[in-house]
C-alpha cells in the first residue's frame, strides 16, 4: 500500500511582546526629536548668527575667541554661509546690473581675516624671483616676452597650491556659491570650471603689467561661453601709489567707469561679454619684492545673448561639442585716455581705495 501525504510549508511567525513595540516607538520617536532639533539648528539663520548675516564684515575677533575649537574652514563655511549670501545677493543686485561700464560690484570683508592669512601664508611674496616670476609657477610672462602682460606668474594646477587655497577654491566653485553668483549677476545656469583655465593665482611682480582687454569668450572641449569672472584680491597694507588698480572700461574705450585698489579680501565680480574691458596696464611701482596677489576664477553657461558677441555673432560648436567656431581669445585693446583723466559721464569717478 502506498500512502500519498500532502507536505505543508512551514512557516515562521515572530510574535512581539507589547514591551517591545513601546520600547521600538520610544526609539523612533526619540530619534525623530533629535534630528529636528539639529536641523532646526544648522539649517537655521539663527545658526550662523555669530558671523553676520546682515553685513559685509568679517568675523569678529570676539566671536572667534569664543569659538577657540572651530576650525579655518568651519569658520569659512559659517562666516559665508547660505543665508548670508542670498541676502548680499538681493541687496546688492539691482547694484550689479545697473553699474557702469558694465555690470559687476566690489564687496569687501566677504571672507575672514583667517581665511585671508592662510593664504597669505600659501602664496607668500619671497617665492618671487629677481627676474619677476613665482618658483611654483609653470607659467610666467617675463618683461621680454609679451607686452600686454608682463611678469605675470599663473598657478591654475591644483596640485600646486597650498591646502587651504584649494579649499577657499573649492568653496567658491561650490554649488553653493556658484548659485550666488547666478542670484548676484542674474545669469542663470551658471558652471565653474574645473579646469581654471586662465585662472586661478595670478601673481604679478613690480613693474608688470596686465594691458586693456576683453577675455576669451568660450572653452573648448566642453562648449561652454564664458560668463562672469571673479577676483579676491590678496594684498595687504596696499598703497595707491603701488598702482596695479583694475580698471573697468566702457565699450568705445573713453570712459574709464571704474579704478579699483586692489586691497586685501576685496572681492570684484562682474559679467563678461566681448566688450567687457579690463585690466591694470601701467606698471606696478611698488617695493622690491610686493607682489600683487589675486585669485581669479571664470564661470560659464550654455551659451549667451547675441547682445553680449561681436556683431552678434557668438561662438557655436561641433557636433561633438569639442571644436569651437566663431570664437576669439584676449582681445587687447588701447584706451583713448588715461583712466585719471577721462571718467564716466558725470565727471565723478567710482574709484575704490
Amino acid at each position: 500500500m502506498v500512502i500519498i501525504t500532502k507536505r505543508r510549508r512551514a512557516s515562521s511567525v515572530i510574535i512581539i511582546s507589547p514591551t517591545t513595540k513601546l520600547i521600538a516607538l520610544f526609539t523612533s520617536l526619540s530619534l525623530f526629536t533629535i534630528g529636528v532639533f539639529v536641523g532646526t539648528k544648522l539649517f537655521s539663520p539663527s545658526y550662523y548668527s555669530n558671523y553676520s548675516s546682515s553685513s559685509t564684515s568679517s568675523l569678529n575677533n570676539n566671536a572667534a575667541a569664543s569659538h577657540p575649537i572651530v576650525s579655518i574652514q568651519e569658520e569659512l563655511v559659517h562666516a559665508v554661509n547660505p543665508y548670508r549670501l542670498q541676502e548680499l545677493a538681493d541687496s546688492l543686485h539691482e547694484q550689479y546690473i545697473n553699474a557702469y561700464p558694465f555690470p559687476h560690484v566690489v564687496i569687501d570683508n566677504l571672507l575672514p581675516q583667517r581665511v585671508l592669512q592662510a593664504l597669505l601664508d600659501e602664496i607668500p611674496e619671497s617665492l618671487v624671483g629677481k627676474e619677476g616670476c613665482y618658483q611654483k609657477s609653470r607659467r610666467c610672462k617675463y618683461k621680454t616676452d609679451f607686452q600686454y602682460q608682463q611678469l605675470k606668474s599663473n598657478i591654475n594646477d591644483e596640485m600646486d597650491m597650498g591646502p587651504m587655497t584649494r579649499e577657499v577654491i573649492w568653496f567658491l566653485t561650490s554649488g553653493t556659491f556658484t548659485k550666488f553668483l547666478s542670484q548676484l549677476s542674474g545669469i542663470v545656469g551658471l558652471l565653474p570650471d574645473p579646469q581654471h583655465d586662465g585662472g586661478g593665482i595670478h601673481m604679478t611682480a613690480n613693474k608688470g603689467k596686465l594691458n586693456i582687454h576683453s577675455d576669451y569668450n568660450a572653452k573648448g572641449g566642453v562648449a561652454l561661453d564664458r560668463r562672469v569672472n571673479f577676483f579676491l584680491f590678496l594684498n595687504p597694507n596696499w598703497k595707491d601709489e603701488y598702482g596695479g588698480h583694475l580698471e573697468l572700461w566702457n565699450k568705445e574705450l573713453n570712459k574709464c567707469g571704474a579704478r579699483i585698489r586692489p586691497d586685501l579680501g576685496r572681492i570684484v565680480v562682474f559679467s563678461t561679454t566681448d566688450f567687457t574691458y579690463h585690466g591694470h596696464p601701467h606698471p606696478l611701482t611698488a617695493p622690491d619684492r610686493r607682489v600683487r596677489r589675486s585669485i581669479a576664477l571664470y564661470y560659464y553657461t550654455n551659451g549667451r545673448p547675441k547682445k553680449d558677441c561681436i556683431d552678434e555673432v557668438c561662438p557655436s560648436y561641433s557636433k561633438d561639442r569639442m571644436h569651437v567656431f566663431d570664437f576669439h581669445g584676449t582681445d587687447w585693446k588701447e584706451p583713448q585716455c588715461d583712466c585719471l583723466e577721462c571718467y564716466y559721464p558725470g565727471g565723478v569717478k567710482q574709484e575704490y581705495t
